[in-house]
């Protein structure tokens, strides 16, 4: 499942993101850059996204000193993300080779 009882991501969801985050995170600084962050976006959606959505993702989400969009700002996106369409978050997740 996606979420648990209570509606928050579930582990097996936390441990796929993880995962995910820790593999656009080139740098291993702990938040992702506007470049890997659109990254992210282009390995998952296939274009890539405007510089002012880039900074959105960790003003709404979840950002480090940089600005940089952190791994709770990334569970963040996606809590959201699976509350409102949780095929999407099924869909995104295939797209980084996860079940």
């Amino acid at each position: 499942p996606l979420l648990d009882s209570s509606k928050a991501l579930s582990a097996p969801l936390k441990a796929a993101l993880t995962d995910i985050f820790n593999t656009f995170d080139k740098d291993k600084d702990g938040g992702l850059s506007p470049t890997e962050l659109s990254d992210f976006v282009f390995k998952t959606n296939g274009s890539r996204p405007p510089q002012a959505f880039l900074k959105q993702m960790g003003l709404q989400f979840g950002k480090d000193a940089k600005g940089y969009l952190t791994l709770d700002g990334f569970f963040n996106f996606f809590l959201e993300q699976t509350l409102e369409d949780p095929v999407e978050t099924r869909r995104d997740l295939e797209k980084h080779g996860w079940d």
